[in-house]
């Protein structure tokens, strides 16, 4: 099992984010601190705040920004293998890439602001946290310790996912809710999307001859099979029972 010391590589701790473990973790805590105490305090005695423009902006740009991710990244697909896919340290676009999906999975806490201040307490819930704080670590440890490999190819999965759920969330302000007919698919697409990722995971570990990290694969497998766990739980209490 490869330690993380060895496969630390100095050039790399000049990305953002990347020269001390206390940055991710700093920043998971302050955003659990925002989301479960500052946040709620501050709106307890609030209106929800009308907050559409900023909504659709922010809509806009997690759209454009997945894409832009999967269509840079499409390149480099073709040196990815669902068998074995190693560190790709020495590709600049795939490493400077892997950066771009990190920085955007830490822009991706602003969403959880945004339900606090608006009063959506329900969609706050244990699964919109530990997504957000999940992917954010995943993909930080990937980056800071093995850049590319499997990681590579999930990030591309999970930006076209993204840029689709964030197309439906745009379209879903100016629709009624009755009429959303595609709502109970982004959770298929996001089930079906995590359980590739979790496919991927599984053959890179139970292949003997591939040398990625074996210790970055078992924690990215806890976290996938947590997170299928998590959306099965939400798919059969919002769209099953609600069928019967």
């Amino acid at each position: 099992m490869t330690s993380p010391d060895i496969m630390k590589d100095k050039p790399f701790d000049d990305f953002l984010l990347t020269q001390s473990v206390f940055e991710p973790f700093g920043l998971i805590v302050l955003y659990l601190v925002l989301v479960t105490k500052i946040g709620p305090n501050f709106m307890k005695n609030r209106e929800p705040m009308q907050l559409k423009p900023v909504m659709v902006l922010y809509n806009l740009f997690q759209i454009f920004s997945n894409v832009f991710i999967v269509i840079l990244g499409f390149p480099d697909l073709k040196s990815v293998s669902i068998l074995c896919t190693i560190t790709s340290r020495d590709s600049f676009s795939i490493v400077t890439l892997h950066h771009k999906y990190v920085l955007l999975k830490l822009f991706d806490f602003l969403e959880t602001g945004i339900f606090i201040l608006r009063k959506k307490d329900k969609q706050v819930s244990f699964l919109h946290v530990f997504h957000h704080i999940g992917v954010f670590l995943m993909s930080w440890i990937g980056l800071k310790y093995s850049p590319g490999g499997p990681n590579y190819l999930s990030a591309c999965i999970n930006c076209l996912v993204h840029a689709i759920m964030y197309c439906y969330y745009l379209q879903s302000m100016w629709t009624n809710q009755k009429h959303q007919w595609w709502k109970k698919y982004i959770t298929v697409l996001q089930v079906g999307g995590n359980s590739f990722i979790l496919l991927n995971y599984v053959i890179h570990l139970l292949n003997p001859f591939c040398s990625f990290p074996k210790w970055i694969l078992v924690i990215n497998l806890v976290y996938m099979l947590v997170i299928l766990y998590l959306f099965g739980v939400f798919y059969k209490k919002s769209y099953v029972k609600s069928e019967m």
